[in-house]
């Protein structure tokens, strides 16, 4: 008799869970279905969002599935031995361009020592120029996947004086179809933010004490207007194919994005308008074994980072002081 009122409980159980579950899927599609027969979408943020926002996916990419089909990354090029002055593999170099170079010690460990760049603890792996550097000098070191700081390599640049978020704000205002431009085929990063797009987080005169967006820009005007205060770096190479987009992220003191990959196949650069900021970098699983566990790499006004943002886990933290902002691309 027990075991029947047993069986007989989970049944019931049973029956009202699959009930419960079918009478909440019929309730979301008749909301759905409410909401966009009604016009409701001008007047719920989120919905908007879902409609008009600038993903052109409602459900994006997992990271986990892109993690676990990404190559494999190859260590020897990501922070391995260096490359000489003449372009050849090797475990030594001399800082060409007027920057600290990485030293191998000669202690039978196998050790590398900073010479020192004013960057932070580097591990020996970060390559560092300064602003004069040639293209024939930064060529060997273009494609490596090894994190490259160009100290002062920004500092002529027109950006440095007029950068701010007025200026942002007025370019994108005097453009027509600007903001269209990016919510449609572009990005809007929020990160420490809750605004639902760039012409939402460029319009707010007063912000909370801390907060951090970026966005990348697909309005041809306003790529020509970035073009010419902030030019492509002149030590890349001559041969080198430009991505026509910009990313641009700007913030106030703290953290910016959590430690992520990014998977755009192309290794970038990321000059420093204002403020000043402080990379941390992690190398994927499968180089742990062979290059530093942790670098950071401190860029202040006018340096320019390259980071191979596909190998090498990164978030940022925004120093006290001025607000940061950056301009970027990538390049193949």
């Amino acid at each position: 008799m027990n075991s029947a009122r047993h069986w007989c409980w989970w049944w019931w159980w049973w029956w009202c869970w699959w009930r419960w579950r079918y009478a909440v899927g019929v309730l979301v599609v008749a909301l759905t279905l409410a909401l966009a027969c009604s016009g409701w979408e001008e007047e719920v943020p989120i919905w908007r969002e879902l409609v008009e926002g600038s993903g052109r996916c409602l459900v994006r990419n997992n990271y986990f599935v892109m993690e676990a089909t990404r190559p494999l990354t190859d260590c020897q090029r990501l922070c391995g031995g260096s490359v000489d002055d003449d372009g050849h593999s090797g475990d030594s170099d001399t800082g060409g361009g007027g920057g600290g170079g990485v030293v191998k010690t000669g202690d039978g460990g196998g050790g590398v020592v900073k010479t020192g760049d004013g960057g932070g603890k580097d591990g020996g792996v970060v390559k560092s120029f300064g602003a004069n550097v040639t293209r024939e000098e930064f060529e060997p070191w273009a494609y490596l996947s090894r994190p490259i700081v160009v100290r002062g390599g920004a500092l002529h640049w027109p950006a440095l004086h007029i950068f701010s978020e007025s200026f942002f704000r007025s370019l994108y205002d005097g453009v027509p179809g600007s903001y269209s431009d990016v919510a449609h085929d572009c990005q809007f990063l929020p990160f420490r933010t809750y605004y639902l797009n760039l012409q939402e987080a460029l319009a707010r005169q007063t912000r909370p004490k801390h907060w951090y967006f970026g966005w990348s820009n697909c309005s041809p005007g306003v790529g020509g207007v970035l073009r010419e205060v902030a030019p492509r770096p002149s030590f890349l190479p001559r041969h080198t194919e430009h991505s026509a987009l910009d990313w641009i992220f700007m913030g106030t003191h703290g953290p910016g994005a959590a430690s992520h990959l990014d998977y755009v196949q192309r290794p970038s650069w990321q000059a420093q308008i204002r403020g000043t900021k402080t990379w941390h970098l992690r190398p994927v699983p499968e180089c742990q074994h062979a290059c530093p566990h942790h670098l950071t790499i401190t860029v202040h006004r006018g340096d320019i980072v390259l980071v191979d943002t596909n190998q090498w886990y990164h978030t940022t933290v925004i120093h006290p002081g001025d607000i940061s902002i950056t301009i970027g691309s990538e390049y193949d």
